[in-house]
């Protein structure tokens, strides 16, 4: 599944337009974008959690093998949100570090506005991908 919401962040229709939406940038890149929406990564940082859910993807399913994913994290309790990309699509974060929708994410999720924050990243990562083909930055991830 490109999208897990533990929560219920989402509605049905929410859930599956995001599905949707993750599928298409699949598709038309390569890219396999997976969405997590956890009630809260404690007792552990949300780096950590999203480091430990990486490296168990990696282990347990052969779809990480390419090297081309994003993971987008987002703990429901303190609005924290967790991008990280494989290091083959690391230069994917610098422009969006600088974006506009990094800086509006957080204010939709304090809002409880999952859904529109989710997918203006998904939006921005997908048009990021689109417009640059070099894939031989170094690894990085944002915390927000």
């Amino acid at each position: 599944r490109a999208v897990s919401d533990e929560p219920g962040a989402l509605s049905l229709a929410e859930g599956r337009a995001m599905s949707r939406q993750v599928s298409d940038v699949e598709r038309k890149t390569g890219v396999e974008i997976i969405v997590v929406i956890l009630t809260t990564s404690r007792p552990e940082s949300i780096e950590g959690y999203v480091q430990r859910l990486v490296d168990h993807w990696r282990r347990e399913s052969k779809r990480l093998d390419h090297g081309r994913f994003v993971f987008v994290a987002v703990a429901k309790e303190t609005r924290e949100l967790r991008i990280v990309p494989s290091e083959t699509l690391a230069w994917v974060l610098k422009p969006l570090t600088h974006s506009e929708v990094l800086v509006q994410a957080p204010a939709l999720l304090k809002q409880d506005k999952y859904f529109e924050a989710l997918t203006a990243i998904v939006a921005k990562l997908s048009q990021q991908i689109a417009d640059h083909p070099d894939m031989t930055q170094n690894v990085n991830s944002i915390t927000l």
